[in-house]
């Protein structure tokens, strides 16, 4: 076990995480967790912390979150660690990260240390590249994550290396992938390697980005690895023959309001939490969509009558003082019956149903709810 306090200081470790990694208390309590990791592998708890005290804030009753990490063992061997994140309050302090350890073992890496060297060379050679550049191994897991990737996609390379390249893809982009990862060498030439493809990404903001992409093989030290060269694709309309464009209808009703902002579609967005109504806001406004914004019903009904045009979607909580999204969605259903309604709440569907606050076969969202899910919702209502 360990705590993980502010910009990443070790707070506390007890003796059989001292252990795990050949190093006392003492010489690790007050300093960056950051040095107690390869370079490959560097944590991200401060992340993690800001992940786990958003849920907590919209009262989801999820207290911890998976995590495996790779620490260097005095010795300058590698330890995999899994186990679970949670947050740990002592008074008068500021919430801490608590890392508590269910198994260990070494880390498999089949490198040499040449190999080793050479992957660090490599890394440093791919950052002056101006495409985005992503190298996985075979099992897809991300390696390397040059700048120009960074750039346009918006995560750091500490937040996604070591991590599956899937993270990064559509949902039927990651079927795609897993599938590929069962092809023979013969049936990866013919479908994929070194041909241009047009995909969508998924940047760290959650927006779906079309982007050119073109995967060849290389090997590294010992092992096969894939190296995937991206850039942003100008227009769907601008795929070359015999290219291959990958979209779902769902991210396609998505792409569509950025890709013409004259006829952008507006949501109005009513949650009496600030900070999520903040956070979907921006995500809505990453898509493309004109989002308008209440903080209760009785400020929705004001800033529909005040809009002159026509609102696709109101998303609104479940529960809100003054008027809850039922009694807000049966005014909205007088003033505009064809109106499509999204209800989001930190209640399990299940809960919401018993509790009879809303009728069967509503458009309903848990939160927190991630961006994917969220296009998908809004792709179904305005397909």
């Amino acid at each position: 076990m360990i705590v993980i306090g502010p910009s990443n200081t070790v707070l506390l470790v007890n003796a059989s995480f001292s252990g795990v990694l050949g190093k006392s208390g003492s010489e690790m309590i007050g300093t960056s967790i950051l040095t107690h990791a390869p370079a490959s592998d560097i944590p991200v708890y401060d992340t993690l912390l800001d992940e786990l005290i958003a849920l907590e804030k919209t009262g989801s009753t999820r207290a911890s979150l998976p995590h495996n990490q790779i620490f260097e063992h005095a010795n300058r061997t590698r330890i995999l660690c899994t186990g679970a994140v949670s947050i740990i309050r002592r008074e008068g302090e500021q919430a801490a990260l608590l890392y508590f350890i269910d198994r260990h073992q070494p880390a498999p890496t089949g490198l040499s240390s040449r190999a080793e060297q050479a992957e660090d060379t490599l890394r440093t050679m791919l950052d002056v590249v101006t495409d985005g550049v992503i190298t996985t191994d075979s099992n897809g897991m991300i390696l390397a994550f040059n700048r120009a990737a960074s750039e346009l996609l918006g995560y750091s390379q500490y937040e996604v290396i070591g991590k599956s390249v899937g993270t990064l893809m559509s949902k039927r982009d990651q079927r795609r992938h897993h599938k590929h990862m069962r092809a023979t060498d013969e049936e990866l030439s013919q479908c994929i390697l070194g041909r241009k493809r047009n995909v969508f990404a998924i940047a760290q903001n959650g927006e779906a980005i079309l982007v050119a992409i073109r995967v060849t093989r290389a090997v590294l030290g010992d092992r096969p690895v894939f190296i995937s060269t991206i850039s942003r694709a100008e227009a769907q309309a601008q795929v070359a023959p015999g290219e291959q464009a990958l979209a779902t209808p769902h991210q396609l009703a998505a792409e569509k309001p950025r890709a013409n902002r004259l006829s952008a579609r507006t949501i109005l967005l009513v949650e009496d939490d600030a900070l999520v109504r903040k956070s979907t806001r921006r995500v809505l406004a990453s898509l493309g969509y004109n989002v308008l914004q209440a903080n209760n019903g009785i400020e929705a009904l004001a800033a529909m009558d005040a809009f002159d045009g026509v609102i696709d979607v109101v998303i609104t909580d479940v529960v809100m003082p003054k008027m809850n999204g039922a009694e807000l969605a049966a005014e909205v259903a007088l003033r505009r019956p064809t109106q499509h309604v999204l209800f989001i709440s930190g209640h399990t569907e299940d809960s919401i149903d018993q509790s009879g606050l809303l009728p069967k076969g509503v458009s309903f969202l848990q939160k927190p709810f991630k961006t994917r899910e969220l296009v998908d919702i809004l792709g179904d209502l305005l397909s």
